[in-house]
């Protein structure tokens, strides 16, 4: 009967403080349950009602709280076969054993009060649930979140204008089949790293034509767009340029008036700006598809 006092949280624990009055073995573990789970139940619907947790920290939550609570049901189970032995979790045990080394029976809860109290308790948690779903549910109707860290829209910064389309990008291509949107087109950006006065241009890797040679097997693109500032060599390149349409970009040193510096950050802006106005599929080029 002691374990059984874990197994229901608090309401358990609740129904034998008030139906068992002399064993105090089953009393200690009621007063140790409910001490135990009444804060864990608590905690959930907190984070469950009032702040919204990801989904994976609450399902940690709930697993950590039944282990636990599985645990010390095991423990009263086992200690009553052998020898009564009290099982205490730490501060909570020692309380609990405290409350009943000093209770008196004139201290014991009257029955049918008590259990429409706890009926009474259910009901409203009931409630509280409910109106927060409903009160959600109008939430996502309205197009905002629960989370209690959600920043109002007033506090953005206003969006920044659009850069005008540049000359050198193409127009979009038509979709692969009738009824899609995105054109069927695929976009690289490479070779923007500056080349100084008598270096020689790197050659395109090997991975790099795997890559493209991927892409272009298993996708099977009307267009390749190859933006790049200088134009790659070697025998792989040599290989895919026949399947490629090459675009002199222009590498941008600024955007929204912030100096760019390192030539990735110019290939984000260019890559950008190409699925804006041209449209298509833009893939990096050491991604194999």
């Amino acid at each position: 009967m002691a374990a059984a006092a874990y197994l229901g949280g608090p309401i358990t624990a609740l129904v034998l403080l008030i139906l068992e009055t002399q064993n105090d073995y089953v009393r200690f573990h009621a007063y140790q349950s409910a001490l135990l789970t009444t804060p864990l139940l608590a905690l959930i619907l907190f984070f469950h009602l009032v702040i919204s947790l990801p989904a994976f920290l609450q399902i940690l939550l709930i697993i950590g709280s039944v282990g636990i609570t599985l645990w010390t049901s095991f423990r009263a189970w086992k200690d009553a076969q052998e020898g009564l032995s009290r099982y205490w979790l730490p501060y909570i045990g020692e309380v609990a054993e405290r409350w009943v080394s000093e209770e008196k029976n004139y201290l014991s809860l009257p029955l049918w009060p008590t259990l429409i109290l706890t009926f009474l308790l259910g009901i409203g948690v009931g409630t509280l649930s409910s109106s927060h779903r409903q009160i959600t549910h109008q939430q996502q109707q309205d197009g905002f979140t629960s989370s209690a860290f959600r920043i109002d829209k007033s506090q953005f910064l206003p969006a920044p204008p659009l850069p005008e389309r540049p000359s050198y990008l193409p127009e979009p291509v038509q979709p692969k089949v009738s009824g899609m949107v995105v054109p069927n087109a695929l976009h690289y950006v490479y070779g923007l790293k500056p080349v100084k006065e008598g270096e020689k241009v790197e050659e395109l890797p090997y991975y790099a034509y795997l890559a493209i040679r991927s892409a272009i097997i298993n996708l099977r693109p009307e267009m390749i767009f190859f933006h790049h500032q200088n134009v790659p060599t070697g025998p792989w390149w040599d290989e895919i340029v026949p399947h490629l349409t090459l675009i002199k970009t222009q590498v941008p040193d600024s955007y929204l008036g912030r100096k760019l510096s390192h030539f990735a950050h110019k290939a984000d802006v260019l890559r950008l700006l190409a699925m804006k106005y041209s449209g298509g599929i833009y893939l990096d080029i050491d991604m194999f598809v």
